[in-house]
C-alpha cells in the first residue's frame, strides 16, 4: 500500500510539471509575438512612421529585426523558453540535492545498507529530503 501512495503522489507532481511546461511554451511564444509586433514594429523605429513599408531608421536595431519577418517572434519565443526552462531546472535540481551534504549522506546510506539496516537508511533518506 505504501507504494501505491507514492505512485499517486508522483503522478500529481508530474501533472503539475506538464501543465507548467505547456503553459510556458504558449506564454513564451505569445510574449515573442507581442514584443515583435508592438515593440519592434513600433512606428517610431521606421522612416516616415510606417512599419510595413518604411525602412528602419539608421542604427535602429529594433526596426531591422522587425523586418526579419515572421520567423523573428518564433525565435524570440524559443529563446525565452530556454531561459525559463533553465531557471526551472536550476531550482528543481537545487531542491533535489536535499538539505544536507550529499557526500556525507551517501556514505551514511552505504554504511546502513552494508550493515543490512534498511529502516535506518530509509529514515536517513526521509531526513535528507532530496
Amino acid at each position: 500500500m505504501a507504494n501505491a501512495t507514492k505512485a499517486a503522489t508522483a503522478k500529481k507532481e508530474n501533472s503539475g510539471s506538464n501543465l507548467f511546461a505547456s503553459l510556458s511554451i504558449v506564454i513564451c511564444i505569445v510574449v515573442g509575438i507581442i514584443l515583435w509586433k508592438f515593440v519592434m514594429g513600433n512606428s517610431s523605429n521606421f522612416e516616415g512612421g510606417d512599419a510595413e513599408n518604411g525602412h528602419p531608421l539608421p542604427g535602429n536595431y529594433f526596426g531591422m529585426v522587425y523586418k526579419g519577418g515572421a520567423v523573428v517572434p518564433v525565435l524570440m519565443g524559443l529563446f525565452l523558453m530556454v531561459v525559463v526552462f533553465s531557471f526551472e531546472r536550476f531550482f528543481v535540481i537545487s531542491k533535489a540535492a536535499g538539505k544536507g551534504n550529499v557526500d556525507a549522506f551517501v556514505k551514511k546510506i552505504q554504511g546502513f545498507l552494508s550493515a543490512g539496516n534498511i529502516d535506518a537508511a530509509s529514515a536517513e533518506c526521509d531526513k535528507q529530503e532530496g
